[in-house]
């Protein structure tokens, strides 16, 4: 994926296929005006304020938004990669509502999360001989169940630094990214190891992003990969890559907790308080004191990461 982001975390590359973006404009065209009317002007303000007031809202209730998106999703013509990737690209260049947004990364997570899911699920048994019997069934770019190309990193990249704050960052990152990196992992799993580096990748939300991607993925979580993601961003100050650690970690604890609580017992002289009070928020405090965790109060503290 040589037109994924380089070191300094900017996209390359263009749209995936200039000659879907008519029929993209007019997809988001669509899906804005049903957004607009479910707007509710009175608790616009209040969305807006919680985002720091940083996007205009419409006031679009969550549940009507995900009413849209099944439309969306109905549609013949957000299917394939390419229009896909036109669909988001209008989403965010067009529109300032922040549910537009919302929209483009919840159509986008779902169709790429459906088909990971799947791949990872298989049906029962009698379904399964009978397909096998059947033989694979060709995938067809554009038709509903075909699986999402490795180039939609380029399309989850593009989400993720255009109006970037976690509302966004973070379903894309564990829903699309992380369903892609399962998809197409000799792809993407190069990339995220660049994202995770913050010598290589200074970008915020591209970092985050590698951080989380694995939060979903439950006992398939590779501890190897996680730990030295984990361990690369551990003297980073910023709130939301701390924050991002111990979401990761607290993730896999549900997992493995004897994992977790030796690498958060290791590091923690390193490990900011919030990334260990994060990671180990469920874990028994007579377990933290057995495996030889300091008291709290001889955590070192950074900054006011800890407030």
């Amino acid at each position: 994926l040589e037109s994924a982001s380089g070191a300094d975390g900017a996209l390359d590359g263009g749209a995936l296929d200039g000659g879907a973006t008519t029929a993209a404009n007019a997809a988001a065209d669509w899906a804005f005006q049903r957004l607009r009317s479910h707007a509710d002007p009175a608790r616009a303000p209040g969305m807006s304020a919680y985002l720091r007031n940083q996007f205009p809202c419409l006031g679009v209730r969550a549940a009507d938004r995900s009413a849209v998106k099944v439309a969306v999703l109905e549609r013949d013509d957000v299917v394939s990669s390419a229009e896909l990737d036109a669909f988001v690209r209008a989403s965010f260049a067009r529109f300032a509502a922040r549910e537009m947004h919302y929209l483009a990364v919840d159509v986008l997570s779902a169709r790429i999360r459906d088909p990971a899911r799947a791949m990872l699920q298989p049906p029962p048994q009698r379904r399964a001989k009978a397909k096998a019997r059947a033989g694979p069934a060709p995938a067809r770019e554009g038709a509903g169940r075909a699986t999402p190309g490795p180039q939609l990193l380029r399309t989850i990249e593009l989400a993720l630094t255009s109006a970037p704050w976690w509302d966004t960052v973070d379903p894309l990152a564990i829903h699309a990214l992380g369903s892609l990196a399962r998809l197409h992992p000799a792809e993407i799993l190069p990339v995220l190891d660049r994202w995770a580096d913050p010598a290589r990748t200074p970008h915020l939300w591209l970092r985050r992003s590698a951080i989380l991607h694995q939060n979903a993925y439950k006992a398939a979580t590779d501890r190897a990969r996680l730990e030295r993601y984990v361990l690369a961003n551990l003297a980073d100050d910023d709130f939301f890559i701390r924050k991002a650690i111990g979401w990761a970690l607290r993730a896999f604890q549900r997992e493995d907790s004897d994992f977790v609580v030796a690498l958060c017992v290791q590091h923690q002289a390193a490990m900011s308080p919030l990334s260990f009070r994060e990671a180990t928020k469920h874990v028994p405090p007579e377990v933290l004191a057995a495996a030889g965790a300091a008291p709290p109060s001889r955590r070192r503290r950074k900054n006011a990461d800890a407030a």
